[in-house]
């Protein structure tokens, strides 16, 4: 019967695509015929391929006559062609322009080699997705300040290099408390970078060139207000309290988050607590402060703990 006939009869098949469309169960092109087309133009992977076997399949089951004559040539009578789709895949099941040989029939083994596209059987296999790589992380300014702030500090093992602990455990702590009062991300740049700055580990030219003119401004704040003068009296001059008035908010909070730290005798004593004290009240002169106040009340507990 003709609607047992098999696919591979059909005019012009490939087995590339005799072979995709039987492990998809379609064997006779009564499977062709009632088979959804979609599922067909996906395992030859062009329509228009798709588009002619399933009209040539749709003929045989009818019993019409093919469009094809003996000659190739089409039938005067047929029905014009339907107008071709173009395939969204990249690839063709069937070459549509073959090596023709001497005698004008098409030569499959053109340069003594056969084509071996249509015989790969991992050809109607599931597409691969094209997998774009991700570009690779940016060099984002706090990345690049948090590098700075780890220059010249090593954290051993075995629990060595304790020195190096405590900076970095101070300049991380810092950024923390800064982020968590609602500080902008140049304010927490210019606390990481701050001990390095002053140090001489990265230059203002860097500075400037990588975090722009406002952490660059904050650091030279910062380093007007930790320079604390001190009158015999044991009190400030009036020009340091009229600097530290009209000094920036962000300065005054980065000066700040370091308290703690200062109070706690990093350089002797009872100097490093009077030291912290009076840069607390220059700081304190510019107006209230939520983070300023909280560093006060923390570098009076670290003092009286010392004490």
């Amino acid at each position: 019967m003709a609607k047992e006939k098999k696919i591979n009869e059909l005019p012009g098949i490939s087995p590339a695509a005799v072979m995709g469309l039987n492990r998809s169960g379609i064997v006779t092109v009564n499977d062709l015929v009632a088979a959804e087309f979609d599922k067909v133009a996906y395992l030859l992977e062009d329509y228009n391929e798709a588009t002619r076997l399933v009209t040539e399949a749709r003929r045989i089951v009818e019993h019409q006559p093919s469009r094809r004559g003996r000659n190739g040539h089409t039938a005067s009578n047929a029905p014009p062609p339907p107008p071709e789709i173009p395939a969204p895949l990249a690839q063709k099941v069937v070459d549509t322009n073959p090596a023709v040989s001497p005698d004008g029939r098409a030569d499959t083994r053109a340069d003594g080699r056969q084509d071996t596209r249509f015989n790969d059987p991992t050809r109607f296999a599931r597409p691969q997705l094209l997998r774009i790589p991700a570009p690779p992380p940016a060099d984002s300014p706090l990345q690049h300040a948090m590098s700075i702030a780890m220059r010249g500090l090593t954290l051993g093992d075995n629990g060595g290099h304790d020195e190096s602990r405590a900076v970095i455990a101070r300049r991380l702590s810092v950024a923390g408390l800064l982020l968590r009062y609602g500080a902008s991300t140049h304010d927490v740049i210019a606390a990481l970078i701050l001990e390095p700055a002053e140090s001489g580990q990265v230059s203002a030219e860097e500075v400037a060139q990588r975090f722009g003119p406002k952490v660059e401004r904050t650091l030279e704040e910062c380093a007007s207000l930790r320079a604390v003068p001190m009158l015999p009296s044991g009190k400030l001059p009036r020009y340091y309290l009229d600097m530290a008035r009209s000094a920036p908010l962000s300065a005054r909070r980065v000066c700040a988050a370091f308290l703690p730290y200062i109070a706690e005798g990093q350089t002797a004593g009872v100097s490093a607590a009077a030291y912290a004290r009076l840069l607390c009240e220059a700081l304190e002169v510019g107006g209230h402060d939520e983070l300023i106040a909280a560093c006060r009340s923390a570098m009076e507990g670290g003092v009286r703990a010392a004490a």
